[in-house]
């Protein structure tokens, strides 16, 4: 029943893979199809007259794109793991027997179809890859393109060579055609002969069935290819080797299975037949393992992969792994079955290890781009300096995770793109950080300047103080405009430039009431004393001493007396001459100074704004 369905769906497949031929192709002239499951393998064969030239990269590519498409393994139940599939698509001419080109892939789902043979001179050193056969070249087969095989160059074993044959047997099996007169009602007398014609066909197609009548060449020939296998698997430590015997163990299948029902022959091949599929199905194991082993290797080549590549890689060194794991242990090829276990078990270490460093390695940029995010927006909303430095650390970080990133990765690209857009920002944070911390500075130096400032304003060390607020005011002007602290130094700019203006004012009226003090008391002393002297803000008072007094009212009375106008004019000359020094020193001051004779009564008040004496 299974076999029954097996066949039904390959013949829907045939009819699916004619209609996509002829609907994407419909130029290229009607082509015959054939389809078949031999051992797990999906096998497609495309046959077309001699004169017809056809574009065999576009045959297949249509049929591989097809077949992709339609994923045919899970209802052929083609191999162990329902889900992979192994496909080879064949070319030949009417009348040859040989197939001119292959191409194989194996079909998984969601996967891109890889073209494992085609590529095999890039895997390792035993790659698995059919003998070649050479055979003389045929000037009718049509040329082809692209990453095609000729027949002649991959895969021409017996195995290959009688899959196609096998396929292009289109007189037999289920695809066989049946005349469209046939199905068609006929005269009984009509019917009696076709029934007759039919009977005399059969038994002479029966009579000219292999192994009816005689000896029997392909039981023969299938078992001499058993004792060559048999004595190949003994000693046998090669890959090439375990591919080869598989294929002779099909081509012997193969041969035994055309030996007819009624073939004296049968049971014996039968019997051998079994045993065949028996140790060719563990050796199907071992090639399918091959197979997936280097079509891993291939994807592994060139890295770095993004992430998904490598899982997939993943998947194949373990599948690999599990087909290895079923070889039975009395097995020939199990010791080769071990090695190669060893070696896959290794090279699934790497690709762990290789997936573990390309997630953290995505995991660090996903880092990365989520923390510049934030510095972003600290960046935006910072005013402070300290706003600042946190903005120029949460850059900082982001850069420092990019250069973790290690060079191999997937994600190493994207991180350098990514440093030359982060490393500007940090510095245009770095460059306001520090604007921010000179404004901070200034800002902060100006208010302790002007502090000290009004403190030796109150000790009336007026000198000091004007400096200290000429560098109070020097530091609020030396904030960076564009800061936080801009705004703030502006009132400070006009406050101490005030205090200042106020400062050196008082300044210059403590020097002047200095100079002032030193004139009088040189203007007052002599003998007898001239005058004594207060001070105040708005006033000095310079009273003429009594016995300066005295001395002038005699010396006058004297030359009264005598007549000695000399000495009255030298008398009178002093007396102005204190008046003039008291002036110039009221005009100096800007302080009117009060005149008192010597019993305290009001000589007269020079007042600096009238230039003058004016009495009281």
């Amino acid at each position: 029943m299974k076999t029954a369905t097996r066949q039904n769906e390959l013949q829907i497949l045939e009819q699916q893979l004619q209609q996509a031929l002829q609907a994407q192709l419909p130029h290229v002239p009607l082509l015959k199809l054939r389809c078949a499951l031999k051992q797990g393998v999906l096998l497609v064969l495309v046959q077309h007259r001699p004169k017809e030239t056809l574009n065999a990269q576009q045959i297949f590519s249509t049929l591989a794109g097809t077949i992709q498409r339609l994923q045919p393994q899970a209802n052929l139940e083609a191999s162990q793991d329902a889900e992979l599939l192994p496909v080879r698509l064949y070319l030949r001419l009417t009348g040859q027997r040989h197939p001119y080109a292959v191409h194989p892939f194996i079909l998984e789902p969601n996967l891109v179809l890889l073209d494992v043979e085609a590529t095999i001179d890039r895997a390792a050193p035993e790659a698995i890859v059919s003998p070649a056969v050479q055979q003389p070249s045929d000037p009718a087969t049509p040329s082809t393109s692209g990453n095609i095989i000729l027949a002649s160059e991959w895969a021409n074993t017996a195995h290959d060579l009688a899959e196609a044959n096998d396929l292009l047997d289109f007189d037999q099996g289920y695809g066989r055609q049946i005349p469209i007169l046939s199905r068609l009602p006929l005269p009984v007398a009509v019917l009696a002969i076709a029934v007759g014609v039919a009977a005399f066909t059969g038994s002479f197609y029966a009579m000219t069935r292999p192994c009816v009548m005689g000896a029997c060449p392909p039981l023969q020939t299938a078992q001499r290819l058993q004792q060559d296998a048999d004595q190949t698997l003994q000693n046998t430590t090669s890959a090439q080797q375990v591919v080869e015997t598989y294929d002779n163990l099909a081509e012997a299948a193969y041969l035994l299975d055309t030996i007819p029902l009624w073939s004296k022959y049968y049971q014996t091949a039968q019997s051998l037949l079994t045993s065949y599929e028996a140790q060719s199905q563990v050796l199907g194991q071992v090639v399918s393992a091959l197979e997936l082993g280097n079509q891993a290797a291939l994807s592994s080549q060139n890295p770095p992969h993004p992430l998904s590549d490598w899982e997939d890689i993943q998947r194949l060194w373990r599948k690999a792994i599990a087909r290895l794991e079923r070889v039975p242990t009395d097995s020939p090829v199990f010791p080769l079955a071990q090695r190669k276990q060893q070696d896959y078990t290794a090279n699934l270490a790497a690709i762990n290890q290789r997936i573990l460093v390309e997630q953290k390695a995505q995991d660090k940029m996903n880092l990365a781009k989520s923390t510049a995010e934030t510095a972003a927006a600290r960046s935006s909303a910072a005013v402070s300096l300290e706003q600042w430095q946190v903005a120029g650390s949460t850059w900082q970080v982001a850069i420092n995770l990019l250069n973790e990133i290690p060079n191999g990765t997937m994600a190493y690209a994207e991180g350098q793109q990514l440093l030359s857009i982060y490393q500007p920002k940090l510095a245009a944070a770095r460059d306001r950080q520090r604007r921010e911390d000179i404004a901070a500075t200034a800002y902060n130096q100006a208010l302790n300047l002007g502090d000290e400032a009004r403190r030796l304003e109150q000790q009336n060390q007026w000198g000091d103080a004007v400096t200290q607020w000429r560098n109070a005011l020097a530091n609020a002007q030396q904030v960076p405009t564009s800061t936080s602290y801009y705004t703030l130094a502006q009132p400070l700019v006009s406050a101490y430039s005030r205090a200042l203006t106020v400062a050196q004012e008082t300044l210059q009226q403590v020097e002047a009431r200095q100079t002032a003090q030193t004139n009088l008391a040189r203007t007052c002393e002599g003998t007898p004393r001239v005058c004594t002297f207060t001070m105040s803000r708005d006033k000095i008072q310079v009273r003429v001493t009594s016995d300066y007094d005295q001395a002038v009212r005699t010396a006058i009375a004297n030359t009264e007396l005598t007549g000695d106008y000399n000495t009255r004019a030298e008398v009178t000359n002093h007396v102005n001459t204190l008046l003039r020094a008291l002036a110039a020193i009221s005009e100096n001051t800007d302080i009117p100074i009060e005149l008192y004779n010597s019993d305290g009564s009001v000589f007269g008040t020079y007042v600096p704004s009238l230039s003058g004496y004016v009495p009281r």
